[in-house]
């Protein structure tokens, strides 16, 4: 069963969102890193580890993993049903994939600084729309 991408983001430790897919909604933005905050604090409770965090619903897959900058990559997509390890595996294969050539990489993307870049943003849409996304899902 596929997935649909419904959200994309990526916010520093403070809160600030380096990325988003949803250019036009701000107040999303603020909604989404709420929440995020919300389970993370939610989940520290019972778990030490929240480098990755999955919580889904019948309606939506809402995944977050952690980076090594302390950065908060969030994926929000349909509910395909697809264990967590699919997400945690997709999360990771897109960060050293498509997030470390594209951002960290990249000389005019300052570390903390919003990521105005069309290839990144044309990236994302374009690696999880993929037929293919998550089938080389390696660690």
């Amino acid at each position: 069963m596929s997935f649909r991408l419904l959200g994309k983001y990526i916010f520093t430790r403070d809160g600030k969102c380096l990325f988003s897919l949803d250019t036009n909604e701000p107040h999303n933005t603020k909604l989404i890193y709420g929440f995020l905050q919300t389970i993370i604090s939610f989940i520290g409770h019972f778990n030490d580890d929240t480098e990755f965090i999955t919580y889904s619903t019948d309606t939506y897959q809402f995944s977050v993993q952690t980076l090594p900058t302390d950065y908060k990559m969030v994926l929000i997509t349909s509910n395909s049903g697809k264990p967590k390890e699919f997400y945690k595996q997709l999360l990771k294969q897109f960060y050293r994939d498509i997030y470390v050539e594209l951002v960290v990489k990249n000389p005019v993307i300052k570390p903390g600084e919003e990521i105005d870049s069309q290839l990144f943003r044309e990236q994302v849409i374009y690696y999880y729309a993929s037929p293919s996304v998550g089938m080389n899902t390696q660690t």
